[in-house]
């Protein structure tokens, strides 16, 4: 797996996205605030961007009151620069409980977290206790794994229901 040191938030060919990226950053920063994911997808006249936000660091989540003030100044801003020619629906959220583990700032930010990590065709789950620059680890009932990142086909935030922490299963998790 391609674990990444830092997140790239251009995600979208689309020209115009290096654009938007230049008017929110100011105020994503401003608001101590990391843009993780922005997307430009649509038709021409139905298009829809798609901002990602994060905290920057530590294991804190993002407060709903933080994201709806933010998202005020982030529609502002492109009011006033106008980067998105024609209409356009702007939706701005967090990665959400479950999501890809992609960079080395998301993983820090999992610790803690029970994480499923996808190796060798079997799934393991566990809480994730670690992150170098080389792999992490993961505490599955006392017992502690340390996966080599080359050797992890993906790793994932998730939320187990019905499950002790840190139980291990095999298989496909259903979505």
């Amino acid at each position: 797996m391609q674990i990444k040191a830092q997140a790239q938030p251009h995600t979208a060919a689309d020209p115009g996205v290096a654009a938007i990226i230049q008017v929110v950053s100011p105020v994503v920063d401003a608001a101590g605030l990391y843009l993780e994911k922005i997307a430009v997808t649509g038709p021409k006249h139905q298009r829809v961007v798609t901002l990602s936000l994060d905290l920057p660091d530590g294991d804190a989540d993002l407060g709903s009151a933080q994201l709806e003030e933010v998202s005020r100044a982030i529609g502002a801003a492109l009011d006033a620069s106008d980067p998105v020619p024609g209409a356009y629906t702007l939706e701005i959220s967090t990665l959400g409980a479950e999501h890809e583990l992609t960079n080395l700032r998301l993983a820090r930010r999992a610790l803690g977290k029970d994480v499923e990590v996808r190796i060798g065709g079997q799934v393991r789950t566990g809480i994730l206790t670690d992150v170098t620059e080389t792999g992490l680890s993961v505490n599955d009932d006392g017992d502690v794994t340390v996966y080599p990142f080359e050797d992890i086909e993906s790793v994932r935030t998730v939320i187990l229901f019905g499950k002790p922490r840190g139980s291990q299963h095999k298989g496909r998790k259903n979505k």
